[in-house]
């Protein structure tokens, strides 16, 4: 992992002055010491706030709030803010940081659940049903205009209408309805038409999260003044978030010659769909050369799709991302040595922490790990991917 340059960096503080002594015959003590504090820290490859967008990126929040009461007695004068529990405890700690290999792990199993496979990118299957279950091939669509001929004038002969027009009016009617939904698919693949370019995916674990409560006292800061609450109590609480988030994309190599041919083919079926069709209607059709040129075209893309495979399906965009939170609040009532009051008190600490994947997944770490295949695609797509560049903490 590599570190990255703090973008932002803030803090502020807030103090609790006066004077304080732990009996009349004590002297009096100054004092001055912190209360509250906030502290922020983002990487520079995250430009905020607010932190929504952006490459790999890794942010720290520490906080500490409350408020303060103001005594003046004989054994203080000054600010007083609430302190720790009067009795012994182990805080609740944060949830465990994955190691960088279970990170890896993760990161893949998220992203292989994530990869859309069907009905989004299952074009040369559905295709290649409709061509099996009977759609004409080449050969016959290039007669069909000329098959007509002899039908024509000939409906009233049941015979020939039934074994010659109604089997060819049927077929074509299969055709054309292929041809329609097989544009919406390559649409889908290709972004012709406005079509949907990309797929956009969220995969995640479960959150882990857990409260933990108390009830009881708090010391009152400054601790010389000898001063405890009543009808106090902390909820404490820690969460831990792991999600993945990728816009995924098919490579298809289709140029502006093809997107054009591809919309004259869905405009010529868009023309004999829900037409009555007779022999005469067919025959002052458009010449059914499109009709074979988009077997030709289809079949070639296909080709170009199954050649490209798995490898073809990249993220335009694609993160890791990981939240990590530890809060506690508490609060108590002060009725003590004629100071009076009540007090609370939240303290937190957050990570957000985000890694960016490769157009290919997360277990690259440059150009030298991808295939000759993926290194086409980035080349065509003019991609240049130089590593994860995982920020993480100082």
């Amino acid at each position: 992992m590599t570190t990255a340059k703090v973008q932002k960096e803030t803090s502020m503080t807030r103090r609790i002055t006066g004077r304080v002594r732990t009996s009349v015959y004590s002297p009096w003590q100054d004092y001055d010491s912190q209360a509250f504090s906030t502290f922020e820290q983002a990487t520079i490859s995250h430009p905020g706030p607010p932190y929504k967008w952006g490459g790999p990126w890794f942010m720290i929040r520490e906080w500490d709030r409350g408020n303060t009461i103001t005594g003046s007695t004989n054994l203080i004068q000054g600010s007083m803010m609430l302190g720790n529990r009067s009795q012994a405890y182990s805080p609740m700690s944060a949830y465990a940081t994955p190691t960088e290999s279970e990170e890896d792990s993760i990161a893949a199993r998220l992203w292989r659940s994530a990869v859309p496979t069907k009905p989004e990118f299952d074009l040369p299957v559905f295709v290649g049903e409709m061509l099996r279950d009977g759609i004409p091939q080449i050969p016959g669509v290039g007669t069909w205009k000329d098959l007509t001929n002899p039908l024509r004038g000939a409906s009233g002969d049941y015979l020939n209408f039934q074994f010659g027009w109604a089997p060819l009016a049927s077929g074509i009617k299969d055709f054309t309805h292929a041809v329609r939904n097989s544009h919406k698919l390559l649409a889908g693949y290709t972004g012709i038409e406005g079509g949907t370019r990309h797929v956009k995916r969220r995969r995640a674990l479960p959150t882990l999260s857990e409260y933990r409560y108390y009830t009881g006292n708090f010391v009152v800061l400054p601790s010389k003044a000898n001063v405890f609450t009543k009808q106090g109590g902390s909820v404490e609480y820690r969460e831990q978030k792991t999600w993945f988030v990728g816009n995924f994309k098919y490579f298809v190599p289709v140029g502006d010659d093809l997107a054009s041919r591809l919309h004259r083919y869905k405009v010529e079926a868009n023309r004999l769909y829900g037409v009555r069709l007779t022999p005469d209607v067919l025959w002052n059709l458009t010449p059914w050369s499109w009709a074979v040129d988009w077997f030709a075209d289809v079949g070639g893309l296909i080709e170009s799709i199954s050649q490209f495979g798995p490898d073809g399906i990249h993220a335009h965009e694609a993160f890791l991302m990981r939240s990590n939170l530890i809060r506690s609040n508490m609060w108590g009532v002060v009725d003590s040595k004629n100071v009076s009051g009540s007090l609370y008190r939240e303290t937190g600490y957050e990570t957000k922490y985000r890694r960016q994947a490769s157009p290919f997944g997360f277990d690259m770490r440059g150009m030298s790990d991808m295939s000759l295949k993926q290194l086409s695609i980035m080349a065509a797509l003019g991609l240049n991917w130089a590593g994860p560049g995982i920020p993480q903490s100082r």
